[in-house]
């Protein structure tokens, strides 16, 4: 500083008072000891008085920690952004993988099983061979389930459901898997329907059948049964495998859980099929559970209704738009953490296009993002979707169904997108 005043206040743990007491000003000094900022006030009427400076100096502790929770903040957000993106780009990744290993297994299983079927190819060749396709399967299998759980941590795992016979459904599983394996099937009926995604429902299956075969090293039987319940169909899968330790079955349909005898004993896993099932059945409306004894084998049993539940056919739909990208987006990922599905677009022409290509229950419109009147948007994409505007001030009559002030909390976010799908839906009852 060139004020004398202010350096020797800068050189000083104590607040300075200039020689006529009307000026006073004290260091507020930073975590490291340096100064952080220097606070100097000035009186014109009177002179200050020892409370004045004892005030001053409280002051300048409050002025300290509230810049400092700026800084922390700031630092805050910045590695939460960070996160936030590597999570997205790690999301990125695996269904980039998943869906591009799909292509080539498809090509291994196909020309292996051609050349299985050549004369000139016999005895140790074929197994050969038929080990190179279940091989290439298995692959294929955690490659379709790994790019479905990277739809599920987006919120986009959604149901085709149709009528579905589940006997002729668990049998063509059967034939695959029975080459592997001998596999008891058994049905109540020869025919039992329910309403469900059927590509889904065999992901289930397979996961189950195929955990089942591995956790049954020693070659024994698989047994399936059908049998109707009230509402619906069981499927119980039984094994006469390694079981699963008593502590480990409550965590069995965690993400990424494994039982701790299968490590033990070295048999391969990922630990996220388990998982995958429950989600599946979980959003057809049914249950899945486990009966296992350590050393005794396990009876996985599915429920699934005869009516699919319309509450659990699809996520939310969200479309937000926000200046900040996909990866960035903290709104976007929080959202996604309690349920939602959500698609981030950058500007109001972009969201504009994306209404032609696909179904929201809700946009999510931050105003001070928009290069053209929110009334103009609102009325453009009026009675589309149900509409919450962030920040400024609005009118419901102005075709928004919810406004949300900033800064807001994402429970009050929350409350905001279903208040405002609701009154859409209100909406459209009374056209």
């Amino acid at each position: 500083f060139q004020d004398p005043f202010l350096s020797a206040a800068m050189q000083s743990d104590v607040a300075q008072v200039s020689a006529d007491g009307r000026r006073a000003a004290m260091r507020v000094p930073g975590l490291s000891g340096s100064t952080f900022v220097v606070l100097d006030l000035s009186l014109t009427e009177t002179t200050f008085a020892t409370a004045d400076l004892f005030s001053l100096g409280l002051l300048g502790e409050y002025v300290a920690v509230a810049v400092r929770n700026v800084e922390l903040y700031a630092e805050l957000a910045s590695r939460r952004a960070a996160v936030i993106e590597l999570n997205q780009v790690k999301n990125d990744l695996i269904a980039m993988l998943a869906h591009d290993f799909k292509g080539p297994l498809t090509t291994i299983v196909g020309f292996a099983d051609v050349l299985a079927e050549d004369d000139r190819f016999e005895g140790e060749a074929r197994q050969f061979l038929s080990m190179i396709s279940s091989s290439a399967m298995r692959l294929a299998g955690l490659a379709t389930d790994t790019l479905a759980l990277s739809r599920l941590e987006q919120n986009e795992l959604s149901l085709r459901p149709e009528s579905v016979d589940l006997v002729a459904l668990l049998r063509d599983v059967v034939r695959v898997f029975s080459v592997m394996r001998t596999i008891d099937l058994r049905s109540e009926a020869e025919s039992m329907r329910v309403e469900a995604d059927p590509s889904r429902m065999r992901q289930v299956f397979e996961n189950l059948l195929g955990n089942a075969i591995k956790y049954s090293p020693g070659g024994q039987p698989v047994d399936i049964t059908l049998r109707a319940r009230a509402g619906g169909v069981e499927v119980a899968i039984r094994d006469r495998g390694i079981g699963v330790p008593s502590d480990d079955v409550p965590k069995l349909f965690g993400r990424f859980a494994r039982a701790s005898n299968a490590r033990e004993l070295g048999i391969s896993g990922t630990g996220f099929g388990l998982y995958l099932a429950k989600t599946i059945v979980d959003l057809h409306g049914g249950a899945i559970a486990v009966e296992s004894r350590e050393a005794s084998g396990s009876t996985f049993r599915v429920f699934l209704p005869e009516m699919l539940s319309a509450h659990r056919a699809a996520y939310r739909r969200v479309v937000l738009l926000d200046g900040e990208s996909d990866a960035r987006s903290f709104v976007a990922h929080t959202l996604r953490d309690e349920g939602y599905a959500v698609a981030v677009i950058a500007d109001a022409a972009a969201l504009l296009d994306a209404l032609d290509d696909a179904l929201f229950d809700v946009a999510i419109i931050d105003v001070d993002e928009l290069a053209l009147s929110p009334t103009d948007l609102a009325r453009t994409i009026a009675g589309r979707m149900a509409l919450v505007r962030l920040g400024g001030a609005a009118s419901l009559d102005d075709g928004w169904h919810a406004n949300l002030p900033k800064p807001f909390l994402i429970k009050d976010l929350q409350v905001a997108v279903e208040s405002a799908i609701a009154r859409h839906a209100g909406e459209a009852k009374q056209v």
